[in-house]
C-alpha cells in the first residue's frame, strides 16, 4: 500500500516556522529557567519569527501510565549533562503534567502559535522523572503493543484537546521522535529502516491517527477488540473522581 499524505489542517499557515521546545518545556521550569514563565516565552519564540512548536507531550505518562497528580522533575544526576543544552536542568520542580499540557495549549492559542505533538517518552523524557514509575510503566508494555498503545494515548490528547476548544492550534500529531532509536520500535525485525517497519506495523484493524479522524467523529479503538488501560487524564482529575497518589 502506497502512503498516502494527509491534507493539512486548513487553518494552518502556507509554512510552519519551528522550534523545537522537546521535553524541555516540563523539565525546565524552575526559577530562573527558561520555561518559568509561558507566556513569556512564546512571546520570545514569536519575536524571532516562528509559528510553530514541536514537544514531547507526554502521552503514555498522561493517557496510558495511570499515574496521576504531581510529579517531580528535575536534573539528571550529580554534573552529568550539565554542559548539554536540552540535559542542563537547574532545578527539582513538581507539577501536574496534564494540567501543564492544557496550559501550554492554552498559551499557544493566545499567541496564535500552533503545536506539534510528539513524544521522546521510549526515549529519554522519563529520566527526568524524580522517580523510575513512568520509565516502568512504559517498559511494561510489550514491545510488539508499544505503537498502538501509544497512537491509542495520542488519540486520546486530541480528544482532550477537541473537548478543550485547544485543537484548533495542533499542527499535526507524530507518534514518536526519531523512531530508529529507542523502546518504542524493539519489537521491528530491523531488515528495513525504523521508520518503513513502524508504518507498516501500524497498519492494523481499528488503529486510527488523531488527524486522520473526520471532525466531530469519534475516534475508534486503537487495537480492535482491545481493551484500554486505566489512565488518569485531566479530564478525571478536574472532575475529582480520581484519586491522587501521595508522594
Amino acid at each position: 500500500m502506497a502512503y498516502t499524505p494527509v491534507p493539512l489542517p486548513p487553518q494552518l499557515p502556507e509554512r510552519l516556522t519551528i522550534t523545537l521546545w522537546d521535553f524541555t518545556w516540563y523539565t525546565r521550569t524552575g526559577p530562573g529557567e527558561p520555561f518559568e514563565d509561558l507566556d513569556r516565552v512564546f512571546d520570545e519564540a514569536v519575536e524571532r519569527g516562528y509559528n510553530t512548536i514541536r514537544i514531547c507531550a507526554m502521552p503514555f505518562l498522561i493517557f496510558g501510565s495511570g499515574l496521576c497528580g504531581d510529579m517531580e522533575f528535575g536534573p539528571l544526576g550529580g554534573e552529568y549533562g550539565q554542559g548539554t543544552r536540552w540535559y542542563d536542568v537547574r532545578h527539582r520542580v513538581r507539577l501536574d503534567p496534564g494540567a501543564h499540557l492544557l496550559d501550554l495549549l492554552r498559551a499557544a492559542q493566545r499567541h496564535n502559535v500552533f503545536v506539534i505533538l510528539s513524544s521522546w517518552e521510549y526515549q529519554q523524557s522519563s529520566s527526568f522523572a524524580g522517580d523510575r514509575r513512568w520509565f516502568d510503566a512504559l517498559m511494561a508494555v510489550r514491545p510488539e503493543d508499544r505503537p498502538v498503545r501509544l497512537a491509542d494515548a495520542l488519540a486520546d490528547l486530541w480528544e482532550l484537546a477537541e473537548a478543550e476548544r485547544l485543537a484548533d492550534v495542533i499542527a499535526f500529531v507524530e507518534l514518536h521522535n526519531e523512531v530508529q532509536g529507542g523502546y518504542l520500535t524493539e519489537d521491528l525485525p530491523g531488515r528495513e529502516t525504523a521508520v518503513v517497519e513502524l508504518r507498516r506495523a501500524c497498519r492494523l484493524p481499528g488503529l486510527c491517527l488523531p488527524p486522520s479522524r473526520p471532525p466531530g467523529r469519534r475516534r475508534e479503538r486503537c487495537a480492535a477488540g482491545g481493551r484500554r488501560p486505566a489512565r488518569c487524564g485531566p479530564r478525571e482529575r478536574r472532575r475529582g473522581n480520581v484519586r491522587h497518589d501521595a508522594r
